[in-house]
């Protein structure tokens, strides 16, 4: 068994080889430093995942800062001085490269570089102009951002950007920051920052306040404490503060509801993690994290907010079509002696009050081929904090009616603290989800469930595990995971829950990495909590091939995908006798894109092009429709072709070429169906100026859409790139574009203009 073990690796090592790939900037270049792309391909490396690889610019390890995954790794500097500068990659213990480039300019005096203290940045201010048909918007911003080093291992980055978009109406558009690093010991960052906790609580949403990393060996702690969002008070339009309506009392008696709108609360942050291992071979976390909305952060009247009087308001002597301040309205209700309802009664978005614990393992072996992660977390929501603190009197009666020191009959009181005690931990009323974090039937004398079936139905616990081998070319990964349908986490809002899934992937090279079979199964579904009828599945399988067999050959990418969807629901239900409900779901849809590139040369002309096509195809699984009126047809069918050309001239000239055709058909309402059909074409190029250091850029566009939408345009567009000075860059373009839509004719137009400054 060894031998052919020893037989396979040899094969192997000759099927793939092995080697890091340079791919920008090329070693020895010399760049300009504007839009710099360090990128090298992983390819034909056997043991690479992300953890074992480390970026290093100038002897700094940005690995934290680049993008990396198992095929490349690829890293945008913006602050780079001109001069020397030395890249290398590691992966894992074996596999590295260096290489050295130059950044042009005049290079700073030596003594300056030799300092303790260094500082280099860029100001950048940008403007744009945007009109289309009526609508306009123009926006200004700078930004300046300035990098360096206090003392050896301690450096320093500060990012500001101020843009002319800041409304108080929105969440902030500008940003602030400032951050030192403290080489392998951690860092500290202070205003705006995207943190990471663990997949399921805190995963790069931008906090504002404080982001501290601490490692001393084995033993990290991250601690986060800020602002989630701003308040809001709500838009100055009419009706953009208050909804109103005309409800009854117990007597009967008429009165005006006002209920608070269009609002944000102000919502805080805290959050921490304790961690053991720096991730070489065993990470182990347990995660805490709180956020709360502050209640008192939006005013629950606001005197100005305009309201608009309705038909239903003149019961109360109101003209319809008047529009009254909320203080006008107020005393026009007081002088009738009329009743105005409490407003704090907030409608909409309510101040919530949420926490997560989590933890998180990792255990990697033989140099990280084998891979094996795992996280747990849990969640606790109270929809609405405004009504205070449940006591434990009312947790007795919370179910039921009776006093019997239990909840429903179930949990006994006895036991529980009180809830008022911790209401700065968190806040328990009867608007927390889940009301029970686990199923009260477990702790009943019948034992209706097992305690692992308790625990899997979790409608507040977030589960997920990975395993990854990596040997003979071969990546292989198995993943799992499962969110609860009540499972929140506010600083994590795009989770998708009540979602079952598991993954299965295979990537295998071939050919020293000139052929790529990719496989990936994936099955879904729903009814985690085990109280849903009809559960939802979806499976979805896909293939890809990738060939790229080398300089002077095209490259082809293959792949095809399928979705499967049923929710269980075979026939329509009978509401009576002459009407349905038909809530079947049952969809397959197929896709496959086939893309093709070749760079080839005649005479002096150096070319790239490249195809593509796609064709997508979803069908209904069911037939008879007809007696639903109401059924929206969700099959579809759709082809896109599109085909590029670029051309390098042998003067200072490149043009793109491009034309690109959709034809689609899809249902726009029930038993009603529409085609599109779209064809765009461009034409671009620029020409540069050696001498002036000028580039000229110019260009048309045409696009046409007949059937669903009947538009067509045609746009002339025109800019230039300019070193003014040796770091100073301006960069500027605009486009005049004729529309004409359903017969009317309207004209758009859209500038951009960028000066940037490196120091």
């Amino acid at each position: 068994m060894r031998k052919i073990i020893f037989q396979l690796f040899l094969f192997s090592s000759f099927l793939f080889g092995q080697q890091i790939i340079v791919m920008s900037p090329e070693p020895g270049s010399k760049q300009s430093g504007a839009d710099l792309l360090i990128a090298a391909s992983l390819y034909s490396l056997e043991n690479v995942t992300p953890e074992v690889v480390s970026l290093f610019l100038d002897e700094e390890d940005i690995s934290g800062r680049a993008f990396i995954d198992p095929d490349m790794v690829s890293y945008v500097p913006s602050l780079l001085t001109p001069g020397i500068h030395h890249i290398k990659l590691v992966a894992g213990k074996v596999d590295s490269v260096a290489w050295s480039f130059e950044i042009l300019g005049k290079k700073k005096a030596i003594a300056a570089e030799r300092s303790t203290f260094s500082v280099r940045g860029d100001i950048t201010s940008s403007s744009s102009i945007d009109k289309i048909d009526e609508a306009s918007l123009n926006v200004n911003q700078i930004a300046v951002n300035l990098k360096g080093t206090v003392f050896k291992e301690i450096g320093f980055r500060t990012k500001l950007k101020l843009t002319s978009d800041e409304d108080p109406l929105f969440q902030p558009r500008n940003i602030y920051g400032f951050g030192l690093t403290f080489g392998r010991y951690g860092h500290l960052k202070l205003g705006d920052s995207n943190p990471r906790l663990s997949h399921f609580t805190l995963a790069g949403k931008r906090i504002r306040g404080l982001d501290l990393n601490l490692m001393l060996g084995p033993i990290n702690f991250t601690f986060i404490k800020g602002e989630v969002n701003r308040a809001i008070q709500g838009g100055s339009e009419i009706d953009q503060v208050y909804s109103h309506s005309i409800e009854s009392d117990t007597a009967g008696t008429k009165f005006m509801a006002l209920q608070r709108k269009g609002h944000t609360f102000g919502q805080d942050l805290l959050a921490g993690r304790f961690g053991l291992g720096r991730g070489e071979k065993f990470r182990f976390g347990l995660s805490f994290l709180k956020v709360k909305d502050i209640v008192n952060s939006v005013d629950a009247v606001i005197d100005d907010a305009l309201i608009e009087i309705s038909l239903a308001d003149t019961v109360f002597g109101l003209q319809e079509g008047d529009t009254l301040t909320y203080d006008e309205l107020i005393n026009v209700l007081e002088s009738q002696q009329l009743v105005l309802s409490d407003v704090s009664d907030w409608s909409g978005v309510k101040p919530r009050d949420n926490i997560v614990v989590a933890t998180d393992l990792g255990l990697f072996l033989d140099h990280k081929r084998i891979a094996l992660e795992g996280e747990a977390a849990f969640s606790l929501l109270n929809n609405d904090i405004s009504q205070g603190v449940l006591t434990l009197a009312d947790l007795d009666t919370l179910l039921d009616s009776l006093q019997d020191n239990s909840i429903g009959g179930f949990m006994d009181l006895g036991a529980f603290p009180d809830p008022a005690d911790y209401e700065n931990i968190f806040v328990i009323n009867q608007n927390m989800v889940p009301l029970s974090p686990i199923s009260p039937e477990l702790f009943a004398d019948s034992g209706a469930i097992s305690l692992g079936e308790a625990l899997l139905s979790m409608p507040s616990l977030a589960l997920r595990a990975k395993a990854t081998f990596n040997y003979f070319g071969n990546l292989f990964g198995f993943e799992f995971s499962q969110v609860g349908p009540e499972f929140t986490s506010l600083a994590n809002p795009y989770l998708v829950t009540d979602n079952r899934e598991w993954k299965v992937t295979d990537k295998l090279r071939l050919l020293q990495n000139r052929l790529f079979f990719t496989l990936s199964y994936k099955h879904q579904n729903n009814g985690i909590a085990g109280n849903i009828e009809n559960i939802r599945n979806q499976n979805t399988f896909s293939v890809g091939v990738n060939v790229m067999p080398g300089p002077g050959l095209p490259t082809a990418n293959i792949k095809y995908k399928t979705v499967k969807r049923d929710n269980g629901v075979t026939e329509p239900t009978l509401i009576d006798s002459v009407s349905y409900s038909d809530n079947r779901d049952k969809t397959f849809l197929s896709n496959i894109m086939i893309s093709t590139s070749y760079n080839f040369s005649i005479a002096k002309f150096s070319n790239s092009i490249m195809g593509t096509f796609i064709n997508v195809e979803k069908e209904d699984g069911y037939t008879n429709r007809d007696f639903d009126t109401t059924f929206v047809d969700p099959s579809l069918s759709s082809q896109v072709i599109s085909l590029a050309l670029t051309t390098r001239f042998p003067f200072p000239l490149t043009t793109n070429m491009a034309v690109t055709n959709n034809t689609s058909e899809y249902s726009i309402g029930p038993g009603l169906r529409t085609n599109l059909d779209f064809l765009t074409a461009a034409i671009n190029g620029d020409y540069k100026l050696n001498q002036l250091g000028l580039v000229v850029l110019g260009g048309v566009n045409y696009a046409k859409g007949t059937g669903a939408a009947d538009v067509s345009w045609i746009g002339i567009k025109g800019g230039l790139r300019y070193r003014i000075l040796e770091n100073l860059n301006l960069n500027a373009t605009g486009e005049l574009r004729d529309k004409t839509a359903n017969g009317e004719k309207s004209t758009s137009i859209i500038a951009r203009a960028n000066l940037a400054y490196t120091f």
